[in-house]
């Protein structure tokens, strides 16, 4: 179920999915702010940055498929670095060996 469908589901079939959103966006927004106070990140707005990560990563179900060039670990790994540049944090040269 992607999140542009969650609109079809009942209330009870959809509370689960939403909830679970939430935490998420709890979760990275804790992060982003954890990092933004130990210096590990340089952002000005913890919210704001935590949209646009997490946006990138709605959007995948969109997108992604079989027929694209790329596979499902090779997403992740440029993902994060997007995210990574995105809070200006180093970026690991090998992405594989550090965010798995």
């Amino acid at each position: 179920m992607a999140n542009s469908e969650l609109h079809v589901l009942s209330a009870g079939k959809a509370t689960p999915a939403l909830a679970l959103r939430q935490q998420s966006q709890q979760l990275l927004r804790e992060v982003l702010r954890h990092g933004k106070a130990t210096g590990a990140f340089g952002i000005d707005d913890e919210v704001l940055a935590a949209v646009a990560i997490g946006s990138m990563g709605l959007r995948v179900a969109s997108w992604f498929g079989p027929d694209q060039p790329h596979t499902g670990e090779q997403v992740a790994d440029a993902f994060a670095g997007f995210a990574l540049r995105m809070v200006s944090a180093p970026v690991p040269s090998q992405p594989e060996q550090k965010y798995r």
